[in-house]
């Protein structure tokens, strides 16, 4: 090659092109995909674009909905999160590139483009092209620029606001040189608003400053300024489809807590920790907020942005450009400040700011400013080019040294055809996500309580899916499934039924009964979408459609794309412009056929039909199930093959160990509910402690109790390292509904059986037996209580049944079983006798379904279960000495009465009895009265027996007595009389006999109350 072709190449091209790949390089390196956790979830990058991809194969575009997010039951993504850099990825895998490689292309690509739109921005401000070179250089290197990849895995879309970044800076200079432009500006700030909206907030004021500046230092014509304005209109109207419906249909789903707890911004602000302290970037994560952190500057980025802050105040006298400095330090200082405490009054009071959670999100602007900043060290050197190339050189590697030489990304071994439906649902109900949001944002606001697992999560064959009858008598099967479309078969047989499919309601869902519009509506505390159908062989079809915001948004962003493509169309028959490749364009050209050349290569490499290795998943490291080809590495001892299986009786782990050294290793294995690794789950269903030994055993661990149908984990560990094997799924025997000895706490639930578990003496594990006796159309709350004799509340859990891995509504016709772990306060007493609450609520009103309560409860030192008796039942006469009959709506009479008094108090024990298996829980009132005034003067509601025997436990013909007593001491002295009645919460039961006062429904007794 002779020195005249050489200097033909354009090196700058080639040289930003190698900067992308090399800080993209550590991508491709390791099989699968860079796997991060405690900064992020890239499981969620490979979920998002397989449902994105699933859209777009169906013809759905744009995509709103993701089909087999939340287990299954749908959820509205798309509606309100920017997914630009995923319609890319898509691009990729629909011409052929699987979705790991898919994503490795976006993300290559993503450096590659945001260094090629800093280099033509810095090239229009800087002296010299090196000092362009050198500024895009910083822009690739900056620590957060690497940090969206390796450490925040999930954050693809903030990553690719780096790339829009330059390019609005551009545009906005281009629309002052040829006001036609404008269309790049719209191009690109639009794509920032459609790429990563929080970034559109937050850089938005930097953009309006630039405006500003711009017209400052151009005096900028009034064509100019009227070329930026419609530049950012059609801006706003390109992307409209996406944000008009995200901000004007928040409302719609549970956004209420997306800026509270950890992701308040007030937790995370940067002060002495704003800088680390170590020359190779450090990118663990620190649970302590105020200790080193990755999202800080990094050492040696702080230092060339302070020298070159330097050399630009020493140069400058003779600059030319000292409105573009001004700007240049105005943004280092603000998105500075942005980051630390010192601008917590602007957090507090301006409406938007909050929702960007994170104070250190700013660093990716502050990424620019300091990357310009950096390149003013080559005014020191402006007037001699081999200085300037070798210091620009130095500078650059030093940048690309500090973060690249540090990095050591951990692989997630996976293959692209083990991302599946299956698999996505399996990963939410293992990490609680719900369509990767870790606080299910977006699910809709009819959906209370939250799903923790759905009708389908891992075996859809093991379970058939199901519609709930709420009313009526009807059978539903599912016909066909696509991304926005359902069609069910129903066949009803009373005059009409209600029924709910398994399918999130959200507006926008529409349906049709044989072709004709119906309508629907959500089921109360369940989420499904309603539907009421008459009598008859019908076809329910459920269908995605617009809204009117999301239509008139598409239209709206349907009109930019035409406008855009008329002025485009305009320019080029003006300008005549001849297609020509120019120079500045190499390098995107160079980048993507080599990131294209580099991803073919890697795929076909990946021709491995099946790799063997134990599946397994790891909550705080890899929660997606992955093979472990050369076993599961615990340090002193290595798992090379597990299997396990689960039968009524016990769980039957066989495991092979291979053990490294001669010391004795040990390890727990047990047998977990899919709610126990999860914060404040409960305790394990059954665990060993085995020595390990080389070789193959099998381990038998005895079940407590049947479990229900549903998923299972076997967990096994060895020191610290934990590890779950591949999920078992278990289908219960079906069983007659045991005899509800605690009684019924809705029409078709009861609670048969109880026993506890004392764990340790912090710990009470409570097992319930559940009985259940039809259809249950709702999904409700759990809250169990712990008091003692007196009343006092000593512990309590708020919860799902399951911990929302056994919904209700899922429940089938039968015996059920689940268990609970209650934390036990150092002070509970041990040799007391407590009661246990149980009570069903509706989850969005708090409503109260029932209760019942489990009494002769001990939290001693007995570390096995230990069965709790129902109270006994006598079917016999109350023992009472004053004989009534008054009857309370056909269910209850009241027997009679013994009536006590002392100075100091007054004790009423109550005869009742049931006239009937009572289905309804119902306090009792005594009230003491002066009947001149009809003034309560002491009085006593709640359930008999001092709220431990709900009236839904009583059986027809058994007698229930209960002593209640009224205090005396602070009754004024009288003449009084007793009334008493029954109440719900819909009033008080309708009474009749002897002393029944119907107009006030309520008995009083003959005797007179003399209070002296």
């Amino acid at each position: 090659m002779t020195t005249r072709s050489l200097r033909s190449i354009p090196w700058l091209s080639v040289t930003l092109v190698l900067l992308a790949l090399l800080a993209a390089l550590p991508l491709w390196t390791g099989p699968g995909l860079v796997n991060t956790r405690g900064g992020g979830d890239s499981p969620f990058l490979f979920f998002r674009l397989q449902q994105l991809v699933t859209n777009l194969r169906d013809g759905v575009f744009p995509a709103r909905w993701m089909p087999d997010a939340a287990y299954g039951l749908g959820y509205p993504f798309f509606n309100y999160y920017a997914a630009l850099p995923y319609y890319l990825g898509a691009l990729f895998n629909l011409i052929g590139f699987d979705l790991l490689v898919s994503i490795k292309l976006v993300q290559t690509l993503g450096f590659g483009f945001a260094a090629w739109g800093m280099y033509r921005w810095a090239d229009r401000h800087t002296p010299t092209r090196s000092a362009a070179w050198l500024i895009a250089a910083a822009y690739t290197f900056a620590p957060f620029h690497l940090i969206n990849v390796y450490v925040r895995g999930d954050s693809l879309s903030e990553f690719y606001a780096f790339v829009f970044y330059p390019l609005i800076l551009l545009s906005i200079d281009r629309v002052v040189e040829s006001p036609r432009s404008f269309g790049w500006l719209a191009l690109s700030y639009g794509g920032l608003i459609m790429t990563h909206n929080v970034s559109a907030l937050i850089f938005s004021p930097f953009v309006l400053a630039y405006c500003v500046v711009r017209g400052a230092s151009a005096r900028l014509t009034r064509s100019i300024w009227i070329a930026l304005v419609a530049g950012f209109g059609l801006a706003l109207a390109l992307s409209a489809w996406f944000w008009l419906p995200a901000l004007g249909e928040a409302n719609l789903v549970q956004l209420d807590n997306q800026t509270t707890g950890y992701f308040n911004y007030a937790e995370h602000f940067r002060s002495a920790n704003l800088i680390q302290n170590s020359i190779g970037f450090d990118y663990s994560i620190a649970a302590d907020p105020q200790s080193s952190t990755p999202f800080a500057l990094g050492l040696v980025q702080a230092i060339g942005t302070g020298l070159g802050l330097i050399a630009l105040i020493v140069t400058w006298r003779r600059a030319r450009d000292r409105s573009f400095r001004v700007f240049v330090v105005a943004g280092l200082i603000v998105s500075t400040l942005m980051i630390t405490p010192l601008s917590k009054v602007l957090w507090d009071t301006l409406p938007l700011l909050p929702l960007t959670q994170f104070p250190w999100r700013f660093l990716s602007i502050q990424s620019l400013f300091a990357a310009v900043t950096i390149g003013y060290l080559t005014n020191f050197t402006t007037h001699h080019a081999p200085r300037t190339t070798l210091l620009t050189s130095l500078v650059g590697c030093a940048l690309a040294a500090a973060v690249l030489l540090p990095l050591r990304p951990d692989y997630l071994p996976i293959r692209a055809d083990e991302i599946t439906p299956a698999r996505l649902q399996l990963y939410e109900a293992f990490t609680g996500n719900i369509g990767t949001t870790i606080r299910a944002e977006y699910l809709p606001r009819t959906t209370l309580p939250r799903p923790y697992t759905g009708p389908i999560v891992s075996e859809p064959s093991a379970v058939s899916l199901r519609a709930i009858v709420s009313s009526g008598e009807a059978t539903a099967n599912q016909q066909t499934r696509s991304t926005t479309r359902q069609m069910w078969t129903t066949q009803v047989e009373s005059e009409r039924a209600t029924v709910a499919v398994p399918l999130l309601y959200w507006p926008g869902w529409f349906a049709t009964i044989d072709g004709q519009a119906a309508s629907i509506g959500a089921a109360p505390d369940l989420g499904y979408i309603q539907i009421e159908v008459p009598q008859g062989a019908h076809q329910l079809v459920f269908e995605l459609g617009h809204t009117p915001l999301r239509l008139i948004a598409e239209l709206l962003s349907l009109a930019a794309i035409g406008g855009l493509l008329f002025i485009g169309a305009t320019n080029l028959r003006q300008q005549r412009v001849r297609f020509k490749l120019p120079d500045r364009a190499v390098s995107v050209v160079a980048l993507t056929l080599l990131a294209g050349l580099l991803a073919f290569v890697y795929q076909t490499a990946y021709t491995v039909t099946d790799w063997p290795g134990i599946l397994t998943m790891d909550f705080a490291g890899q929660p997606w199930l992955h093979r472990n080809r050369s076993g599961v590495d615990f340090g002193t001892a290595r798992l090379m093959a597990a299997r396990v299986e689960l039968n009524e009786r016990e769980a039957v782990a066989d495991l092979i160990w291979s053990v490294t050294g001669n010391q004795p290793v040990t390890a727990t294995i047990a047998l977990e509910s899919p709610a126990t690794h999860l914060p404040d789950g409960p305790s394990a269903i059954v665990q060993q402690v085995i020595d390990v030994e080389p070789g193959s055993y099998r381990y038998r661990l005895p079940l407590p109790f049947d479990l229900p149908t549903g998923l299972y984990f076997f967990r096994v560990q060895v020191g610290s390292r934990v590890e779950y094997l591949a999920p078992i799924w278990h289908k219960q025997t079906e069983s007659e509904p045991a005899a509800s000895m605690f009684g019924k706490l809705a029409p078709v639930i009861a609670l048969a059986t109880a026993q506890t578990h004392q764990l340790d003496r912090s710990r009470l594990e409570v097992q319930l037996g559940w009985a259940i006796y039809g259809v249950i159309d709702a999904n409700y709350g759990l809250s169990l209580r712990l008091r003692d004799a007196t009343g006092k509340v000593w512990t309590s859990l708020d919860t799902q049944p399951g911990y929302g891995f056994q919904p209700t509504s899922s429940w089938p016709m039968g015996t059920l079983n689940d268990a609970y772990t209650l934390d036990l306060p150092d002070d509970l007493s041990r040799d007391q006798v407590y009661a246990l609450d149980v009570i069903l609520y509706r989850v969005a009103s708090k409503q109260e379904v029932g209760r019942t309560s489990i009494d002769g409860l001990r939290v001693d030192t007995s570390y096995w279960w230990r069965v709790i008796d129902a109270p006994h039942k006598w079917y016999g006469e109350p023992e009472v000495t004053r004989r009534i009959d008054v009857n309370f709506a056909d269910q209850i009479q009241l027997a009679g009465y013994t009536l006590t008094q002392a100075p100091s108090l007054l004790e009423l024990k109550l005869g009742w009895k049931a006239l009937q298996n009572v289905e309804r829980n119902y306090k009792v009132f005594v009230h003491l009265f002066d009947p001149a005034t009809e003034t309560i003067v002491a009085q006593s509601d709640m359930m008999p027996r001092n709220n431990t025997y709900a009236t839904s436990r009583w059986f027809q013909n058994e007698a229930v007595t209960e002593t209640i007593v009224l205090p005396l001491a602070d009754v004024p002295p009288g003449s009084y009389r007793i009334a008493i009645g029954l109440f719900d919460e819909a009033g008080r039961l309708p009474i009749s006999g002897a002393g029944a006062e119907v107009a006030n429904q309520r008995v009083v007794l003959d005797e007179v109350i003399e209070v002296r």
